[in-house]
């Protein structure tokens, strides 16, 4: 009979998985530094542990090693050259965002507030309400704003987006865990057919790590911790006013790094320069291609696909990742924000999510497998004292937990349901599952005459 098992070991935690999936979070996060250092790893880069152990002792000084490809640092030497000088010469937009959630494809912006700074001084304020389709549901518990507040405040999301664009010509972005910020912004205005340029920003919760003791560095906390005004957190509008004080009070620090950092650069430029190029190449294709068509990219320029391409398996499975996201491609997002989707969920893929659905033969998995998985058919195997509930959980004299897992298959059917047991085993006759017990009396016995189980 055709069938596939599904296997035990986590498609995620596959070592060719990872690597392919840091590729894709670095592309979208330039500053996560995690994903860039296993980048490094496979295919080699020729980067040696001399190299990074120089780069480490920069640390002192705020230099980090994602910073040897980052565009401002290519571009001006040092990886916060351009808000220094932004911040004394030129101009600043401080930004932030309240939403309807956490996913750039899907949620929506209800608050959008900035300030703008020229010379180092607050040239200019922004705070709009923009109205939403999307319900704000339990993201009003940490923002405030209800939809039917924003159905009476709000304003048209598009004109909203096209202002702020207005008001931030020719800034430097500056936010806290700005990646969430623009990516949301971004999301939304694609979604609208808005353009809104952010390619040079800065984040201050980067830069306070960097630059800051502290235990944690939430805004809320280093608000308390380095007594900033205290405005109230998760509205956009005092979110905005704490993050202009900590860029203030982190600017010093950051100066007197500078001449530091841009020596350790200087040392070691070269060797990440080929590096830096071709994750150049790869953001340019987030937005434009599809995320399959991303992902294939990916491993093509980076080498991932000829140095795996001995080892049949590891092939296998990148080729399976690939047929994965293109399966799992929602065409109604933009190829940004699919692209942002699947790279989530990667991390919490099962092999269960592998299963095509048009595929034929047989499913063969664990009860554990299946849960949140549905199938018109199930067959529930194995229901005999000692296999079902285990011998272990017997012995210990506790089964509740397996009854549970019980309950988990059983309720996976969504037209038919088979429960089988087997008379003999390999250590001679075996009784049926006390489990059986629970299903109540709607059920029907064919074809066994060994399937009889106490009364409940």
């Amino acid at each position: 009979m055709p069938h596939g098992a599904v296997e035990q070991f986590d498609f995620s935690g596959r070592q060719e998985i990872k690597d392919a999936i840091a590729l894709l979070r670095f592309a979208l996060n330039p500053a996560d530094a995690f994903s860039f250092r296993r980048t490094l790893r496979r295919p080699p880069q020729g980067i040696g542990d001399a190299t990074l152990a120089a780069i480490e002792e920069a640390h002192e000084h705020g230099l980090r090693l994602v910073d040897m490809v980052s565009p401002p640092t290519r571009r001006f030497g040092e990886p916060f050259a351009h808000i220094l000088e932004a911040y004394e010469r030129g101009a600043v937009t401080i930004f932030d965002t309240e939403t309807t959630g956490k996913t750039p494809g899907y949620d929506e912006i209800v608050e959008l507030a900035a300030l703008r700074l020229e010379g180092g001084r607050v040239a200019g304020s922004f705070r709009k309400f923009l109205r939403n389709t999307v319900p704000v549901g339990d993201s009003e518990q940490i923002h405030g704003w209800s939809d039917e507040y924003l159905r009476e405040h709000g304003e048209d999301p598009a004109r909203v987006l096209a202002e702020f664009a207005d008001f931030a010509a020719g800034s430097v972005l500056v936010g806290h865990n700005v990646n969430f910020d623009i990516s949301m912004v971004q999301g939304q205005a694609e979604r609208l057919g808005v353009r809104v340029p952010m390619d040079s920003w800065a984040d201050t919760w980067e830069m306070a790590r960097r630059f800051v003791r502290a235990d944690n560095y939430s805004l809320e906390k280093l608000v308390e911790t380095l007594g900033l005004s205290a405005g109230r957190a998760h509205h956009a509008s005092y979110d905005v006013q704490a993050t202009c004080e900590l860029l203030q009070h982190l600017m010093p620090a950051v100066r007197r790094g500078a001449a530091a950092r841009r020596e350790a650069v200087a040392r070691f430029r070269h060797q990440f320069e080929p590096v830096a190029r071709r994750m150049d190449a790869l953001r340019a294709q987030v937005g434009v291609q599809r995320p399959h068509g991303v992902l294939q990219f990916a491993l093509q320029l980076s080498g991932l696909e000829d140095y795996y391409a001995d080892d049949r398996r590891r092939t296998a499975n990148l080729q399976q990742l690939l047929r994965v996201f293109e399966r799992k491609d929602n065409p109604e997002l933009s190829p940004r924000a699919a692209l942002e989707m699947l790279v989530q969920s990667a991390a919490l893929m099962r092999n269960v999510d592998l299963l095509e659905p048009d595929e034929g033969g047989v499913r063969l998995l664990t009860a554990h497998q299946s849960k949140g998985l549905e199938f018109d058919v199930v067959f529930v195997a194995g229901l005999n004292e000692y296999e079902f509930p285990s011998s272990r959980a017997i012995q210990a004299g506790d089964v509740n937990e397996e009854l549970r897992v019980f309950y988990v298959a059983l309720t996976r059917a969504k037209r038919r349901l088979f429960l089988t047991g087997h008379l003999l085993g390999p250590w001679g006759r075996r009784t049926p599952s006390r489990f059986l017990q629970y299903i109540g009396p709607d059920w029907r016995e064919e074809g066994s005459s060994a399937m009889r189980w106490p009364a409940g």
